[in-house]
């Protein structure tokens, strides 16, 4: 009977530390390749491989707010940033009997409504007409980052930071300091070793065509009324109910 008891206790313990963040870090897929905020492409994922390949990226009208967090490496994001490093002289270590860890960012979409707009935007018409067909894409909408000091000082101090179209067919970070200051940082100048996504929930617009109205989880639910499929939008015409 004890040893039942245990065995509850134990799955409550899990369940609770899952619902509330704790294992927070195992949602975040290592891959192999190195994508960005912004690439859509199809996820499969187990647990011995993740993959992601791209199928594009969303062009957009203009920048689009990020939310960027530093965090302190732990057991599990290193060994996912080292397992992403070339070189071995970039590997880092966590040593016990230093207080100061080296750390990395957490960047997330934060702004899910500008982007959106960029989305069903006639610049990239081709590209919803795209994820209509497939209905298999997702949208990578966060990433575990690292960088050198050089870059993270200037992180460290932004105002604020943004996703932004450089230049064609490429994402970078537009980072705005307090003193109106502004930096152009580079994924590629960082490594990238975590990743998330997120799938697409779709509606009607007013010329009866559908579109992307918000994000979920993947194998989430999408909200309200609308749809993960976006041929379930279509209301019928008032002939076709006679």
């Amino acid at each position: 009977m004890k040893g039942k008891l245990l065995l509850t206790f134990g799955s409550i313990l899990f369940f609770f530390a899952c619902s509330s963040g704790f294992l927070e870090n195992d949602s975040i897929k290592p891959l192999s390749t190195s994508p960005v905020i912004g690439n859509v492409g199809v996820y499969s994922g187990s647990l011995l491989t993740n993959r992601f390949v791209e199928s594009g990226i969303v062009i957009l009208d203009s920048k689009v707010r990020l939310s960027v967090q530093k965090r302190k490496f732990d057991k599990g994001t290193l060994k996912k940033y080292n397992d992403k490093v070339i070189d071995k002289k970039d590997y880092l270590k966590i040593v016990d009997s230093i207080d100061v860890k080296p750390t990395y960012y957490r960047v997330k979409l934060s702004d899910e409504i500008g982007f959106i707009e960029s989305m069903n935007a006639k610049q990239n018409k081709a590209l919803i007409n795209y994820l209509r067909v497939t209905k298999n894409n997702v949208l990578l909408s966060e990433l575990f980052i690292y960088f050198s000091e050089e870059h993270s000082s200037k992180i460290d101090n932004a105002k604020e930071v943004y996703l932004l179209n450089s230049r064609e067919g490429a994402y970078s970070l537009e980072v705005l300091g307090y003193e109106n200051t502004r930096e152009i940082i580079e994924f590629s100048q960082g490594v990238n070793f975590g990743f998330d996504f997120k799938e697409f929930c779709w509606k009607e617009n007013y010329k009866k065509e559908p579109v992307i109205a918000s994000f979920k989880k993947l194998n989430g639910s999408c909200p309200g009324s609308t749809k993960s499929d976006p041929e379930k939008v279509k209301s019928k015409d008032a002939f076709d109910k006679i």
